[in-house]
């Protein structure tokens, strides 16, 4: 039996995939070094692991850096603006766990992201900082 906690929880995460939730398909990659040893071999896909439909949350936040430079204070380099790029997902949605370098195409731009990180929060979601994905 759940308790009181665990259905707020599940009715806010429903809340929260129904107002910013977006169609992205999570493609699995592998290391060439996972599956043969080469590990200068480009990632490429997975076939342990299927393709998923799922809905993610998307957050895109700016983020004001200084560049690493030798000699200069920091109040005198010019501030670069990059993005912070969060994906999040219930762990209940998935078949499985998403690992670093797996990609995750948004449907609703056609763009595509790598994950850099998995961060399970132990509350059923799991947080997935990401990178745009350039192909090559």
């Amino acid at each position: 039996m759940s308790s009181p906690f665990d259905a707020a929880m599940a009715a806010a995460d429903a809340v929260l995939n129904g107002v910013f939730g977006e169609g992205f398909l999570i493609t699995p990659k592998t290391l060439g070094a996972e599956d043969d040893g080469d590990v200068d071999a480009a990632p490429r896909r997975d076939p342990r692991r299927s393709v998923i439909s799922a809905t993610l949350t998307f957050h895109e936040a700016p983020t004001e850096y200084f560049p690493a430079a030798r000699g200069i204070a920091r109040n005198s380099a010019q501030p670069m603006v990059g993005a912070d790029i969060m994906l999040s997902v219930l762990a209940v949605d998935l078949t499985w766990q998403p690992r670093a370098g797996d990609l995750a195409y948004r449907k609703n731009t056609g763009l595509t992201y790598q994950v850099a990180k998995v961060q399970p929060d132990g509350a059923g979601r799991i947080w997935l900082p990401a990178t745009l994905h350039r192909q090559r």
